[in-house]
């Protein structure tokens, strides 16, 4: 039950003036609001991660600041974790039957909490050690207050933190005292009340008095063991210490009531000047030195503190020892810290301790690292960084910690790229250990050596395979630990020459800028190589096939690409017969005679023989003057009536006699082009009779022929068909004159309107491993889903991609290529690298501008790994801001000045207009002005068809995603309703970051008849092969405007293979779900064309002429008998080959 509380007098009037509204500051804004109280009564009051039982004795509070009961029905309370990032269920259930009066307090607290009694409901989740938050939101899921308890370094969605340096031991909480809306003014850090009145005065924290640390050690050159600290009078009066404690602080900062490392017994007197050392039992203190030893060590090495109190629990002093510039690894608060914690960087093989030289109340300046001296109070001189020898031309050339003989199959490598020889007398390899510290002895002593220009000098592990091999310079005896290590390169004067180190977040001495990541294929070979000298390691090293004891050449950054290497390529056509090229007679010849050779040029596309059938007849003698060609434009097709107003006649007397003309030709973008011949037959018509037309059309247009069925009063189809890249198409038709023919008068059509037949191939059969032959469509889109594997681990497999869509943008078609986000793998928790998410930014950036200096129209957004789950888009937006693509023609706008997280962009092809809208991770606070402003850019391009690129929109069910059936912040459903449905001319949607594929095509979309809307997911990211996700997939969509249809195929360039489906580690999939043929809605705006070459009816009949067995290039011959004279013909040939794929020629004619 909620219980009242008394609260303070400040704290209710400040909630009575609180403003209206809630303004919440957006990270990813250029700039950021001032802090606005929240409008709500009811407010998070108290809440810590930890207390005095440990990390689970944890506890949220909410109170009711305000003058009116409140009723929390459906009302949920959730946390944040250690990355920033909230969960997506609350700690409780959604409160029901929960009303607080003014007040009231409702306390949920862990399971395992000493309060847990108190509490008015329990949780089982445990709220980091490092940094947590809460969050509290409404029946509505509203916003109603939040709060981040985190180091400053690391954002947070439960929004600007307070320090996460809460006192377990102390029971300390965070505890509101007003309502401003910043919580660093609104809150205090003091002794928990749950259910019970908050303090209005915080702990007073550390209270210095004349005994504090002076030397501290976390491990020394006898080991991680070899660990102190001492402390001394520095007072004037002598102090008794009986009973004072020392703790120990966790390695997440924390101060546990089991962390108590010694009590110092009774009877313990301090003079001024005189020291007490705390060690463990293996450190060396000299004689006569006040010592309390314990037995298991307990300095982490992952960063620890120490905190002292006297016999009554006053916290004189507190040192903390931790990372907390957040440069190498995530920082860490800390009740023991006071100011700035000292860096967690002591080089134990040094005998380096840290040393207290002053007493500001700021670690960081108040000590200075020294060379130890346990029982000293005085602070000995700093000690000197290591100096460098940087201008001495022997470098760190290659390494690996495995290779294809196992984890021991490894070797270390160093080259002169000198001009001279270089002595490397005396020189030594210092090794770092997983925990990133050098280790106290030498990887290898080189001894004596000379090294030459252009020379290597080869060490490797004792009992490898390279060991059995020979040829080797040195051998050494401690493995490089694949966990994590580092190597640095000493000359005979100590100095360090080079440096390189391999780990994912940990500060190390071995490393030189960003460290490499401790990550190689080395199963398959591969080592890390240098190919440039910039002291940055993860830019100066590449991954490369292992070449120990040789320099390896051409080595270059992924990004990179040599010109040639970018050169278009050229993509060979499907197999099939080319359309026979009639040679003799020639067009509108004479031909003496009752018969005729003829003759036609065969081809095969794959060199393949092919049956050439020769076919024609007689032409129908037409009366010339009667004889006309209209052209006009319909706005379905075909018309609804036999001829429409507005039609322009063109001349077509020479035509329809048969004579070669120059083409009669007829345009449009909207509407569909059409040319009506009206044919007046000289003499009777026969009861059946045939059809030809030969001309082209634009791009792979299908043209369609019809003849004026009288019966039926409309047009009737007779054939249809397509050109390759606007080739010539011939069509032709058998007609019964009883249906056609009033009189002598004869109305054919031939139109270029929507598709009727399949389009890509004579079936449309898909999967087949192969692309769509470019000749078959408009243009294509290229798909980049989610490469941030790629570009953490596989910059090579990445670029392999960017290469392809290069070399085949002219040869394929690709008029734009969709970026759908995750560009980089580290920028998606509070906790990752600003360092490594810079050097993947790096990356990303300089592969794309490989399309930009290709001229390749693209568009990028941000997933979640690119801006943390939406709260922080500046690193993308310093990489890519709008002004990077403003000069680009298809760029339209970012969503907000200088944001470019969503954009748009605009192409056109073949007339068609088509607007892009790229819709990155949404910031939480940012989800209803971003979808307002995607609906109201599509809005103001109504002639556009609209494509949705989002890194979020289906799951693997083809269902758009939402807080029920994902994460509490997808928005799919979301763009599909505020977005995609609203606004008729979106025809489809993309999308990436679930993994796996998907697509639906909805019909009749909100109840519009006909209203279709494609959708498509695809990620490739867990795609793996021998366990390595390197498979490098991407996806093509190649677009016939004509029959609205899409030929969706999935390829990697670096496997050169397109079956995705084997490498899904879950299995499931089949070829089909990543190459299949699914159909779209755009509109009917594009251009079309009828270009007519050549027409006439003629009795063709049906056995053709001759049918001769031809190869490829050769020329097949026939001859024609019976002709009569004085008569005009025509005549084609069709050619098929064994897998029943067919072409026709264009119409000749002669007369016999």
């Amino acid at each position: 039950m909620p219980r009242y509380r008394p609260l303070t007098a400040t704290i209710l009037a400040t909630a009575v003036v609180a403003a209206p509204v809630l303004v919440l500051p957006t990270v990813a804004a250029p700039t950021v609001a001032a802090p606005t109280p929240p409008e709500a009564e009811v407010l998070i009051s108290e809440l810590a991660n930890g207390g005095p039982g440990g990390s689970n004795d944890s506890f949220i509070e909410l109170a009711n600041f305000g003058a009116d009961p409140v009723d929390l029905n459906g009302w949920r309370i959730y946390h944040c974790g250690a990355s920033g990032s909230r969960g997506g269920s609350p700690l409780v259930p959604p409160l029901s039957g929960v009303t607080l009066d003014p007040g009231q307090t409702f306390v949920i607290a862990h399971r395992n909490s000493t309060i847990a009694d108190l509490a008015d409901a329990t949780f089982s989740t445990a709220l980091a050690d490092d940094a947590f938050g809460a969050w509290l939101e409404d029946g509505d899921a509203t916003l109603i207050d939040r709060i981040a308890v985190s180091p400053a370094s690391r954002d947070s969605i439960c929004g600007p933190p307070v320090p996460s340096n809460l006192d377990y031991h102390r029971g300390q909480s965070y505890q509101r005292t007003t309502v401003t809306g910043d919580v660093t003014a609104d809150f205090i850090r003091a002794g928990r009340t749950p259910q019970a009145p908050n303090v209005d005065s915080t702990d007073p924290g550390v209270q210095p008095g004349g005994v504090a640390f002076t030397e501290i050690a976390g491990g020394g050159p006898g080991g991680d063991a070899d660990e102190f600290v001492e402390l001394a009078n520095l007072g004037d009066d002598e102090v008794d210490v009986s009973g004072w404690r020392l703790y120990v602080c966790t390695p997440l900062g924390a101060r546990n009531s089991d962390g108590l490392l010694a009590t110092i017994p009774g009877g313990t007197m301090l003079r001024p000047g005189d020291p007490l050392v705390v060690a463990h039992q293996s450190v060396d203190v000299p004689d006569g030195v006040a010592t309390l030893t314990y037995d298991d060590a307990r300095l982490a090495e992952e960063g620890f503190g120490v905190l002292l109190e006297d016999a009554e629990g006053v916290v004189t002093d507190a040192v903390g020892i931790y990372e907390t510039d957040a440069v190498y690894e995530p920082a860490n608060d800390s009740p023991c810290t006071q100011g700035e914690a000292l860096p967690n960087r002591l080089d134990y093989g040094s005998d380096h301790t840290y040393q207290r030289t002053g007493r500001t109340g700021d670690n960081a300046a108040d000590f200075v690292i020294s060379t130890r001296t346990p029982g000293d109070a005085e602070a000995g001189p700093e000690a000197e960084p290591p100096a460098e020898s940087r201008e001495t031309p022997v470098r760190l050339s290659e390494f690996a910690h495995g290779g294809p003989g196992g984890d021991t199959d490894q070797f270390v490598e160093l080259a002169n790229h000198g001009a001279e020889p270089v002595a490397m007398d005396g020189w030594t390899i210092d090794q770092c250990l997983p925990n990133g510290r050098r280790a106290l002895t030498p990887l290898l002593e080189i001894g004596t050596a000379i090294l030459d220009p252009g020379e290597t000098f080869l060490a490797v592990l004792d009992g490898s395979a390279l060991y059995d091999e020979g040829g080797y310079d040195a051998v050494y005896g401690t493995a490089l630990d694949p966990d994590g290590y580092g190597l640095i390169v000493r000359d005979g004067q100590d100095r360090v020459v080079d440096r390189a180190g391999a780990y994912f977040a940990t500060y190390s001495p071995c490393t030189d800028g960003v460290s490499l990541i401790n990550f190689l294929e080395t199963a398959k070979g591969d080592s890390f190589q240098r190919h440039q000298d910039t002291t940055d390691n993860v830019k100066d090293f590449v991954p490369a096939d292992r070449t120990p004891g040789e320099l390896a050449e051409g080595l270059r950054a992924p990004h990179d690409i040599p010109a040639e290497d970018l050169e278009p390529v050229d993509v060979a056509p499907d197999a099939r017969p080319e359309a026979p090229a009639l040679l003799a007679p020639e067009p509108g010849s004479d031909a003496p005679g009752n018969e005729v050779d003829l003759s036609a040029l065969a081809g095969h596309t794959a060199g393949e023989s092919v049956d050439v059938s020769f076919r024609g007849g007689a032409r129908l003698a037409v009366v010339e003057n009667a004889a006309n060609v209209f052209s006009g434009v319909s706005d379905e097709a075909p018309p609804a009536a036999r001829r429409l107003p507005g039609e322009s006649r063109m001349p077509g007397a020479a035509l329809l006699r048969g004579d070669v003309v120059d083409p009669i030709v007829s345009e449009a973008t909207e509407g569909f082009p059409y040319q009506r011949f009206e044919v007046v037959v000289r003499g009777s018509v026969p009861d059946t009779f045939d059809v030809a037309w030969s001309g082209s059309s634009t791009s792979a247009n299908e043209l369609q022929l019809y003849v004026w069925n009288h019966a039926e009063s409309g047009w009737e189809l007779l054939d249809a068909a397509a050109g390759r890249d606007g080739g010539d198409i011939t069509l032709t038709g058998t007609v019964d004159a009883s249906s056609a023919a009033r009189g002598r008068v004869i109305n054919v059509l031939v139109q270029d309107g929507p598709a009727t037949r399949p389009a890509f191939g004579d079936d449309g059969a898909e999967p087949d491993h192969a692309f769509a032959d470019p000749g078959e469509y408009d243009f294509a889109l290229g798909m980049l889903p989610d490469p941030q594997e790629l570009t953490q681990h596989y910059r090579d497999v990445h670029a392999d991609k960017i290469q392809w869509l290069v070399q085949n943008q002219d040869a394929r078609k690709i008029a734009y290529t969709a970026h759908v986000g995750d560009i980089v793998q580290n920028w998606m928790w509070g906790t990752h690298m600003e360092g490594r998410g810079r050097d993947e930014f790096q990356f990303a950036s300089d592969i794309m501008a490989v399309l930009e200096d290709a001229g390749h129209p693209y568009g990028i957004l941000p997933g979640n790994h690119d801006n943390k789950w939406g709260r922080d888009s500046a690193l993308y937006n310093e990489y890519f801001p709008p002004s990077r693509f403003e000069e680009f023609p298809w760029y339209g706008e970012s969503w907000r000045p200088g944001d470019n997280a969503s954009h748009y962009d605009e192409f056109e092809v073949q007339g068609a207009k088509f607007l892009v809208v790229n819709i990155g991770y949404v910031h939480y606070f940012d989800r209803d002005e971003v979808l307002g402003w995607a609906h109201d850019v599509i809005a103001a391009h109504p002639e556009h068809n609209v494509i949705v690129s989002a890194h979020e929109y289906l799951n693997r069910a083809g269902v758009p995603t939402n807080p029920e059936n994902d994460r509490w912040t997808s928005l799919g459903e979301r763009i599909w309703d505020e977005v995609v449905r609203p606004n008729e001319n979106v025809f489809f949607v993309m999308a990436g970051h679930v993994v796996g594929v998907a697509y639906a095509v909805k019909h009749d979309v909100d109840g519009v008849e006909g209203r279709m809307v494609t959708e498509m997911l695809a990620n490739y990211q867990g795609y793996a092969k021998d366990g390595e996700r390197n498979t490098g997939f991407l996806r093509l969509l190649q677009i016939d405007i004509d029959s609205k249809t899409m030929a969706v195929n999935t390829y990697s360039p670096t496997l050169d293979q397109h079956n995705a489906g084997e490498y899904w580690p879950q299995g499931g999939y089949t070829d089909g779900d990543d190459e299949f043929i699914v159909p779209f809605a755009m509109n009917d705006v594009y251009a079309k064309r009828v270009s007519t070459s050549a027409f006439g009816l003629a009795s063709v009949g049906r056995e053709p002429i001759a049918t001769v067995r031809s190869a490829a290039g050769e020329t097949a011959t026939a001859t024609w008998s019976g002709l009569e004279s004085g008569t005009r013909y025509l005549w084609f040939a069709d050619a098929e080959d064994t897998a029943g794929r067919s072409a026709r020629s264009g119409l000749g004619g002669f007369t016999s």
